[in-house]
């Protein structure tokens, strides 16, 4: 998050559903949906891309609720793209992972720790992003 902010991020206070993320972001201890509730996040524009995050979000997939490292909504060239994005600490479990992934149906970026706090990791992540939005039909 400090790298973010060091690249001129700004936090904000806005509702998911505000920007059309199609994960189903829920309360942390109701489990109620609050896509239409403002939260904390931060904008990031980065290479001519705009992108929002929400750090430590819950969102609710097909069978379970998950807490994201962050859940961010990226945009370029009017596309957009809601994504997972992860940092892995050395004790992760590479089949919770999977599950995750399978059950939030969510493209999900994930980096090591090294990686993260690798000079040009915000390049790499923004570029990495706009890989995703390109791809988006």
């Amino acid at each position: 998050m400090v790298k973010l902010g060091l690249a001129n991020g700004e936090l904000v206070r806005v509702a998911p559903e505000r920007l059309g993320t199609c994960a189903r972001v829920v309360h942390a201890r109701s489990g109620h949906d609050a896509r239409h509730r403002p939260q904390v996040a931060m904008v990031v524009q980065h290479q001519g891309m705009s992108a929002i995050f929400w750090f430590q979000c819950p969102v609710r997939g097909a069978t379970t609720t998950w807490k994201l490292d962050a859940l961010v909504v990226a945009a370029f060239n009017g596309r957009r793209v809601t994504v997972d994005v992860e940092a892995d600490g050395p004790d992760h479990d590479p089949g919770r992972d999977r599950r995750r992934q399978d059950d939030l149906e969510l493209p999900t970026l994930r980096y090591t720790a090294a990686a993260v706090n690798a000079p040009g990791w915000v390049s790499r992540l923004f570029a990495d992003l706009r890989r995703l939005v390109q791809m988006t039909p």
